[in-house]
C-alpha cells in the first residue's frame, strides 16, 4: 500500500452515533478513509495528524 495518507480522526459535533468519548484514527488519502467510513453532513476530518491507525480495517489495509 502506498504511504501517502495520513492519520486522523473525525471531529465535529456528530463523529459517530454512539461514540461519546474517544475517538478512531483512521488512514485518509484525499480525504476518504481506506476503510470508507467518513464524515458526515455535521462533522470533518480532523486537522491534526494522530500517530497510530485504530480502525481495524484501515490498519490492514495499510499492512497488505
Amino acid at each position: 500500500m502506498t504511504n501517502n495518507y495520513r492519520i486522523t480522526h473525525k471531529a465535529g459535533s456528530c463523529r459517530s452515533g454512539i461514540d461519546k468519548i474517544g475517538y478512531i484514527t483512521h488512514a485518509v488519502i484525499n480525504n476518504v478513509s481506506l476503510c470508507g467510513q467518513n464524515p458526515g453532513k455535521k462533522s470533518s476530518w480532523s486537522e491534526y495528524n494522530d500517530v497510530i491507525i485504530t480502525c481495524k480495517k484501515c490498519l490492514k489495509m495499510v499492512q497488505s
